[in-house]
Formats: C-alpha cells, sequence, structure tokens
C-alpha cells in the first residue's frame, strides 16, 4: 500500500518539463546539492532593481485540481494546503521525519500497535476562535471514510482505520484504533488536513453514524437508518463550492484563499491575528502577507518572466532553462538557481514474464537481462543528455536514506562482461546484421527487443538512441517505440512491453515495497510492471511493512534491494533533481529534497525587519 501523497506513479508534468533536452553548453560543472535540506544566504546588499512588496509569487506550471479537504488529487494541492490547514503530524521538511504539528507529541502505541494516543495541542484556535476537539478529527475521519464521499485515492487508506474515539475526561485526548499493523499508520496523518465539524457540518449529521456502519463490507444505503439524510450531507460536501469557492475553503493555517483565476493564478492572503503569530516554528510562520500561485505552462515565457523578476520562485522549469539563466549574470545577481537531489529516479524495467504477452522470452533469462545492464551507457547519458546535472543510482531507495543499501556496486558499460553473459546464455551466433541468435523450442531467435517511451519527452528518444548503440555492440537489437503517458501506463500495467523506461517519485517517508515489487500488483496490473516477485520476496515485502523498528527494517529493506538488483529487473539510471530559482530579495530561504522542494511563508524581505504578513 503506498499513499499519494508517499509514492506519486508518474509525475508528467514535472517529467515533461525537467527532463527536457539541453543545449550544447560550456563544459563547466553543475553543483546539485544533494542534503535533505540547505539554506539559502540572504543579500549582502538589497539593490534598487528589487522589489520590497511583502508577496510571494510562484510559478505553478498547472493549477490544483481542487481545493476541496478531502477530494482531490494533485501535487498543486497538496502544497497549498501546507498553508490553508492544519494536520496532527507533519513532514519535518529539514529532515524528512513526521513530527507532531497538531498534537503536543508523537502518538503512544498500544502493546498490540493498533492503537494511537494523541492529545491536541492547547493553543490551536479555528478562525471563528473555537477550540479545536477530538469532535473535529472524528468527523475528520469520518468524512474521509463516508462511502459516499468522493475521495477515491484516499478512501483505500483510510479502510485502514477502525475507529477514533475521544477521550470522556479529556476533549483534546483521543485514540485511533487501526484494523492492521502497518508501518504507515502513522505517516497517513502526516499532513492530512483536520477540518472543523461546525464549519462542514453545521447540523452534525455524520454523528448519526457510527464507524461500523462506514466499515461495513457490503455498504447499503437503503438499509441505513438515516440513509436519506446522510446522501443529502454527502452530495452538499461533495459539491464544487467546497474545493472552488474561497468562501466555502476553511482550515487551520494561517493563510486563506481569498481568489482564484482559474487557469491563471490561486492567491492565499494571511490572517490577521491567527494562533500561529506567537509561534517560532518554521513551518508555521508567516512572514509574507499574500503568497501568489501562477501559472506558466510555456518554458519560453517562463524564462523571460524571470529575466523581468516576474517570479520570485520556480521549482519546475525545464534543466536547459536554469541552465541558461545560470550562464546571465543579471540572473545570477537577481536568483539563487540552483538543482537539489530529491526522492526519485529513472530506470528501465524489464519484463521478466513475457510470454503472457508473447513478448521477448529472452527476458526470462537472468544472464541477458545483467548484460543488458552492461550494455546501457548510463554514465554517457548522463554527462551527453543530461550535462552531468543528475547522479547514477543503484537502487529505488535515495541515498539519502538510511535504508538505501550503498553496497550495491553501480552497473559499468562493459561489452566485453556482456558479450561473455550473452555466450554463456547460448546467444552465440549472429545474423548477417551481426544481430545474435539462438535455437529456442526448435525456431530461430533474434536478440531483438524493443524499448518503450514516453514520446512527449525529448530527451529519452535521445537517451534510447544512446542505449541502441550501446546494445548493438554486442549483437543486441533494440527498436524504440514512443508513446503517450496514457498508453506508456497502459502497456506498462498490462505488461505488453519488453523494456520500458520510466520515471518514479518516492519521499523520505519509509518505503512500502508492495506497489512496485509485490508479485499480487502484477497480477492484478498494479505497478509492478516487471512481474518481480516470488513467495520468497512477497513474504519479506510483508515483514518491512510490520516492522515499526527503524534499524530493523533497514536491515530488511537492504535485503530486499539486493533481490532486485540481482534479479535485474529493473535497470536503474539516475537519480531526479529539483530545479529551483528563488529571489535573491529574500532571507530565510530553504530548499528541502522532500516535496514541494521549498516553504514560501518563511520567506522575509531581507533587512526589512518585516514581521509576520505585514508589508514593509
Amino acid at each position: 500500500m503506498i499513499k499519494p501523497k508517499f509514492f506519486i506513479l508518474i509525475p508528467v508534468a514535472s517529467v515533461l518539463m525537467g527532463l527536457v533536452s539541453c543545449e550544447s553548453r560550456k563544459n563547466t560543472e553543475t553543483i546539485v546539492e544533494s542534503k535533505t535540506y540547505i539554506e539559502l544566504p540572504g543579500p549582502k546588499e538589497y539593490l534598487n532593481a528589487w522589489s520590497n512588496n511583502n508577496e510571494v509569487v510562484v510559478h505553478y506550471l498547472t493549477e490544483p485540481d481542487n481545493l476541496h479537504p478531502t477530494n482531490g488529487n494533485s501535487l498543486n494541492r497538496s502544497e497549498i494546503f501546507l498553508y490553508i490547514h492544519g494536520a496532527l503530524l507533519k513532514t519535518d521538511l529539514r529532515t524528512g521525519k513526521i513530527a507532531p504539528f497538531m498534537v503536543k507529541e508523537m502518538p503512544s502505541y498500544s502493546e498490540d500497535q493498533l492503537s494511537l494516543s494523541f492529545e491536541l495541542r492547547d493553543d490551536i484556535r479555528w478562525d471563528d476562535g473555537s477550540e479545536v476537539t477530538a469532535d473535529d478529527v472524528i468527523f475528520t475521519v469520518m468524512a474521509a471514510k463516508n462511502p459516499l464521499t468522493n475521495n477515491a485515492s484516499m478512501k483505500p487508506y483510510f479502510d485502514f482505520v477502525e475507529s477514533v474515539s475521544a477521550d470522556p475526561g479529556n476533549k483534546r485526548k483521543f485514540s485511533i484504533r487501526m484494523k492492521s499493523v502497518y508501518i504507515q499508520n502513522v505517516a497517513l496523518w502526516a499532513d492530512y488536513p483536520i477540518i472543523q465539524e461546525s464549519f462542514y457540518d453545521k447540523e452534525k449529521v455524520l454523528r448519526n453514524f457510527s464507524f461500523a456502519d462506514f466499515n461495513a463490507p457490503a455498504f447499503d444505503l437503503g438499509k441505513l437508518k438515516k440513509g436519506e439524510v446522510l446522501q443529502r450531507w454527502s452530495d452538499l460536501f461533495n459539491g464544487a463550492e467546497f474545493g472552488f469557492d474561497p468562501q466555502r475553503i476553511s482550515g487551520l493555517g494561517p493563510y486563506k484563499v481569498s481568489g482564484w483565476q482559474q487557469g491563471q493564478l490561486v492567491v492565499l492572503e494571511k490572517k490577521a491575528n491567527h494562533w500561529s503569530d506567537k509561534s517560532t516554528e518554521y513551518s508555521e510562520l508567516s512572514y509574507p502577507s499574500k503568497i501568489i500561485f501562477k501559472v506558466d505552462k510555456d518554458p519560453v515565457t517562463l524564462e523571460l518572466a524571470l529575466r523581468k523578476q516576474e517570479f520570485d520562485v520556480s521549482t519546475s522549469m525545464p534543466i536547459r532553462t536554469l541552465l541558461k539563466l545560470k550562464e546571465d549574470s543579471v540572473f545570477n545577481r537577481n536568483y539563487h538557481g540552483v538543482f537539489v537531489d530529491i526522492y526519485g529516479y529513472t530506470f528501465i524495467g524489464l519484463n521478466l514474464r513475457p510470454t503472457e504477452k508473447s513478448r521477448a522470452r529472452c527476458l526470462e533469462e537472468r544472464k541477458v537481462r545483467k548484460a543488458l545492464a552492461l550494455l546501457t551507457p548510463v554514465d554517457d547519458i548522463i554527462r551527453v543528455v543530461n550535462k552531468n546535472v543528475n547522479k547514477r543510482v543503484n537502487s529505488p531507495v535515495a541515498k539519502m536514506k538510511s535504508s538505501c543499501n550503498l553496497s550495491l556496486k553501480l552497473i559499468p558499460f562493459d561489452v566485453k562482461a556482456a558479450n561473455v553473459l550473452l555466450d554463456e546464455a547460448g546467444w552465440i551466433t549472429r545474423d548477417n546484421d551481426g544481430v545474435r541468435t539462438k535455437i529456442v523450442a526448435g525456431k530461430k531467435e533474434r536478440l531483438e527487443l524493443e524499448l518503450l517511451y514516453m514520446s512527449v519527452i525529448p530527451d529519452w528518444k535521445e537517451m534510447g538512441l544512446l542505449i541502441s548503440e550501446g546494445m548493438a555492440q554486442a549483437g543486441v537489437k533494440l527498436r524504440l517505440t514512443g508513446v503517450d503517458p496514457g498508453m506508456w501506463m497502459e502497456k506498462g500495467s498490462s505488461h505488453d512491453f519488453d523494456m520500458i523506461m520510466g520515471t518514479w517519485n518516492t519521499t523520505a517517508l519509509p518505503e512500502d515495497y508492495a506497489q512496485l515489487w509485490a508479485l499480487e500488483s502484477w497480477k492484478n496490473n498494479g505497478l509492478n510492471f516487471t512481474g518481480f516477485g516470488n513467495d520468497t520476496t512477497d513474504a519479506l515485502i510483508h515483514n518491512i511493512s510490520v516492522t515499526m523498528n527503524d534499524h530493523k527494517r533497514d536491515s530488511l529493506e537492504m535485503k530486499m534491494q539486493e533481490m532486485i538488483y540481482e534479479e535485474q529487473a529493473y535497470i536503474f539510471l539516475y537519480g531526479l533533481v529539483r530545479r529551483s530559482a528563488v529571489h535573491r530579495r529574500f532571507e530565510g530561504a530553504e530548499l528541502y529534497a522532500e516535496r514541494p522542494g521549498i516553504l514560501y511563508n518563511v520567506l522575509r524581505i531581507a533587512g526589512s525587519g518585516v514581521k509576520s504578513g505585514v508589508t514593509p
């Protein structure tokens, strides 16, 4: 089980903008930060050309799908929620660990590790001045578990919640009971918005129902007492106004949505006299009076806008754009231009069970798969295509995490070693064009494969050509097939490919290997495209998911990575980077490896002594 906020299946927009091919550049070294977070220095002097407007204008590629508290999927929505909502726990972006937010401390576990006990902070208040209580938490979870709530992306994860119960002696204390032990039982409550019962359910409709009602395996609205009342409330709650009307969007955060011009920008405005005004916690600060998220999908106009200082921050520009801008002394005078390693990687998946769709049977042979890895010129790809911005990886786990198995060696480009493996696998004879052949079941087969990639990413065709040239040196013919992202996903999940090139985004939170590596995910046409897995690896995946001790889980994860490495289900290419431009007029800026990569609430105009939310 991998939550959407923990593991993004394929971040198409960021991939398209971030992996666009680079033009020929000066052969200068590009520095890429590889830390969980870095602090950007403030300016030595405040230039006359800089605005002193206490607003932050943020570049977005796309607007959020909506700002409904439960019903939505986009990353931009989740990022904006950091400023308009509060959650029981948060991801500490500096450390990549989970930390308390609305609660006094991290939850305590029951002896069976199924119940989590929390106590809310005393200082947090809703916008109407009322206290936050356990009733709000219960309402939030009931709204998420309600079978009629249109929150398809999160519904499966709230199915793991059995109940929430308030402490009768303390309205700020409560316990959450989970149905099974799982490493991400705590992570579910990080950054998930707690919403106010009296705002979203003035008539307290959901109090007419129990967790048992919503946990029923065969939910039948017709048999439910007051079912028609639940239907009416759900229709209202699912309505578009709670996702788009600023007057109907309410949360605990220090900012409120004050405007939304569809397709253009979303404006957040600092609330007056907010409970967080006295906080010194960096994630609860609110220096800018406004945060404006402005959409610009065109890298050309984005470059021009940055030259004109029309954006304060961008974290989603193409690599080529940032490289080009960093050669401009005027840009460097106005902006920090920084590449930061993030949690994610680019890979080539190999079909380990090819006969299902009559694909290349040679991929069943481990020696062939290992030879293909030896024939993939990863270093050349990084140098030629990515201009040395990305770093090689050898596992699905980022090197910044303690669970990364650093003992796994990077696979070199080695034609001689690949030839030995292919000979040992019986691919000895060759056709006139130099392609290796082998007699299989009485029939001659050629060592010919198809590499599937997304055609909307220009770099990937160039990468494919380099890979094809490398493999040809050992008698392997590679056909390149570009498809749109939808077809890419369809082909991958239906296992209709030989080799497939793609990108996965992960996070700093504990890894769950089930979605990509459990055999069930292959059988159910999930994201285990390759067919990796057996009873042994599935058992290890289960043990990882229920091991709560970090040190013990790290050891299990390293063993899992070793199995993936030995089986050569993936050819790991390189880790992902975030491309950031942050205006130098601010001090206090920090960049993080974890999403979203930066917090805008901490940006304060340098030297102004500006206080939270006050325009200088």
